[in-house]
């Protein structure tokens, strides 16, 4: 950098300036760990207050509960049997570090969680992260007690709470339905990254969400860059930001990476590139992270030539629905949803033999890989949230509009960097009446448009144009 930028960058304070940005060669120093606590865990039916003093059956983490061992009576529906259901496992840390974050990806319904016995919160949304920072509860390099509580069927959260509904499902079946995992590194962190293909640029936009935990203020440096997502190959260079923190100040930077004749993603090559990112303190790494993405556009335009655009051209799309959640309710489901090779056959060789190039997740989301699945094998996704609200077979909504508000942000928060998602879906043929008042899906997406403007939003609401 030239002493006159350097000067420029020392005089802005806390804020970010693209002038503070400078492009260098750096090599990545990944320093995040993830560990996976998937696997068999314990499980036993019983109340709301207390956990249950033995466990007699086991359960694949992630699955649901109608894949118990061995099964339970009733499931998915409320039941004298029980209020709740228990999860507990065991696991060995992995070494101390600043930040520690539990996260539990997708629980159905209403999930209350402890770590080595101390209560770390309640997780009522069905569709997004719950996610705590253990670190000073978790024990590192040794062994740790988790339980987690779900409520028996949809019926156990608040009717505020948008936990899904569907007037075509019997079955409202509980469970950890998607990762768990312990997330360590140092601090500044990395919150989240957001990834802006520009094709007529023929560059990315990369915008880093920090957030310092340190009880002092932090002079950092975020640093990224490109490579192929297979291959690894390095295709730009880093843009460095410099950027101070404040004690506890969370904050974006924005940086515009060149991909000169970079491969546009399609279902007909579905190319894929990652960003790889460190935050450093004093030229040490305190977080990194890869994250991968597509060189695309989409669009949709009126008109009589208008249509779907995928890369800037007309592009016609071809499908059909999976009901994910209403295939939840398969007496011979088992784990086939969270089977790498049958969800790739599901989302891949099925459809390419009919010629199909989109499939809507209807009424409900699926499970995170199911979207890395369909980014690899070019698969474009319409992914519906769980809203299906019909007034003439007597389904009122109650939820509250802020909780959708919240479960919407972060649902486009945790996915919209998947090229997959072509458009997202609010809800599926919902009435909206002065007779029975709820939540109104157009002005929900009206408050969350803004997240994500690369996108379009298609509505089943019926009270507006």
């Amino acid at each position: 950098m030239n002493p006159t930028k350097y000067l420029l960058c020392l005089g802005l304070g806390l804020f970010v300036w693209s002038g503070c940005e400078e492009t260098v060669v750096r090599d990545h120093q990944p320093v995040r760990s993830v560990t996976s606590l998937n696997g068999t865990w314990q499980i036993e039916q019983g109340g709301m207050v207390s956990a249950p003093t033995e466990f007699t059956h086991t359960i694949q983490v992630p699955a649901l509960l109608n894949s118990a061992t061995p099964p339970f009576a009733d499931v998915g529906v409320t039941s004298p049997r029980r209020d709740a259901f228990w999860y507990r496992t065991s696991f060995t840390a992995p070494a101390e570090a600043p930040v520690m974050l539990l996260k539990i990806h997708k629980v159905m319904f209403g999930a209350r969680i402890w770590l080595n016995g101390v209560l770390l919160g309640d997780h009522l949304d069905s569709y997004t992260t719950a996610e705590y920072d253990v670190a000073g509860i978790v024990n590192p390099d040794a062994a740790n007690e988790l339980v987690v509580r779900v409520g028996e069927t949809v019926s156990s959260v608040p009717a505020t709470v948008p936990a899904g509904i569907d007037s075509e499902k019997e079955y409202f079946i509980p469970g950890i339905y998607d990762d768990v995992v312990l997330q360590t590194s140092g601090t500044p962190r990395i919150v989240n990254i957001k990834i802006e293909p520009d094709l007529d640029r023929n560059q990315v936009r990369v915008l880093t969400f920090l957030h310092n935990g340190r009880d002092q203020e932090v002079r950092a440096r975020v640093y990224n860059h490109v490579i192929e997502a297979v291959s690894g190959q390095r295709v730009s260079n880093d843009q460095a930001t410099r950027v101070d923190l404040a004690a506890g100040e969370s904050t974006w930077t924005v940086q515009t990476l060149p991909m000169p004749a970079a491969r546009r993603w399609s279902p007909e090559d579905p190319f894929l590139y990652a960003v790889r990112s460190n935050v450093t303190v004093d030229d040490t790494t305190t977080d990194s992270a890869e994250t991968r993405f597509g060189m695309r556009s989409v669009e949709w335009r009126g008109g009589p030539d208008g249509g779907f655009f995928l890369n800037g051209q007309r592009y016609i799309i071809r499908g059909s629905n999976i009901a994910v959640h209403r295939f939840f309710e398969d007496p011979n489901l088992g784990t086939l949803a969270w089977d790498r090779d049958w969800v790739r056959k599901l989302l891949r060789e099925n459809p390419k033999r009919l010629h199909w190039n989109t499939i809507r997740f209807h009424v409900g989301r699926a499970p995170n890989f199911w979207y890395d699945i369909a980014d690899e094998v070019g698969m474009l996704i319409v992914d519906e949230y769980q809203w299906w609200n019909i007034t003439n077979v007597g389904v009122v909504q109650k939820w509250s509009e802020d909780l959708v508000v919240e479960s919407f942000e972060s649902w486009i928060r945790e996915n919209w960097n998947h090229p997959s998602i072509a458009w997202w879906d609010a809800s599926n043929e919902s009435f909206e009446s002065d007779e029975e008042p709820f939540v109104n899906s157009f002005d929900v997406i009206n408050r969350v448009r803004h997240l994500d403007p690369t996108r379009a939003w298609e509505n089943g609401g019926y009270a507006k144009p």
